[in-house]
């Protein structure tokens, strides 16, 4: 009892205690590292929450700025060569069609300019002349038939190549006998062709 109790009596309360201290540091070690604290898991999630505001952000800037970096690119890429070949071949401005109309007005206009639209030939007579150039063509047999229907007469200015298309329709000209014109063979600009070519153009389309 001497041995035992001198070293419940004097020891018990140093041996209960320094046993469990170490138990407690570990413990109390390990709680920090495995488990999170209420104010240090709001910090993370602001952090995370502004991290990820950051991103998007940066991502609207970046593909705002690309796309309009895109745009401008596509639009200083020069045009291809059947891209250029179909605005040539088109209706609209820089095109073939559109240059010639504007060629076709201006000599028009240059005529009109030393010479009226209209003459009167007397006044004992109200009359016009109808004329229509560069036939015979598709539309030839619809102009024939209301000029007929009318009871008036036309005059034909007509282009050699088109006859072997168009012939049927000549043929039914002189069968009304409406006058038939020489629009040469081939309707060049006959002010860019030598003596000789524009002859050549003449005789051609009558023989």
């Amino acid at each position: 009892m001497s041995v035992r109790g001198l070293t419940m009596d004097d020891g018990s309360p140093a041996q209960r205690n320094t046993p469990r201290a170490p138990r407690l540091a570990r413990s109390a070690r390990g709680a920090g590292r495995g488990t999170v604290l209420p104010h240090h898991r709001r910090r993370r999630l602001m952090a995370l929450g502004l991290a990820a505001a950051c991103a998007l952000i940066l991502g609207a800037v970046v593909g705002a700025g690309g796309g309009t970096a895109t745009v401008h690119r596509s639009a200083q890429v020069p045009r291809g060569y059947f891209s250029r070949l179909r605005a040539l071949a088109g209706s609209g401005t820089g095109s073939l069609g559109a240059a010639e109309e504007t060629a076709e007005n201006a000599a028009i206009n240059r005529t009109l300019a030393y010479t009226p639209y209209m003459r009167i030939a007397g006044s004992q007579h109200r009359e016009i002349a109808l004329t229509f150039d560069d036939g015979p063509g598709p539309d030839t047999p619809q102009i024939l038939a209301i000029l007929k229907r009318e009871r008036v007469p036309g005059t034909f200015f007509e282009i050699g190549v088109l006859e072997k298309y168009f012939h049927a329709s000549t043929s039914e000209i002189v069968a009304h006998g409406y006058p038939i014109g020489d629009h040469t063979e081939t309707h060049p600009p006959m002010s860019e062709l030598s003596a000789a070519q524009q002859q050549s153009e003449l005789l051609e389309q009558t023989s």
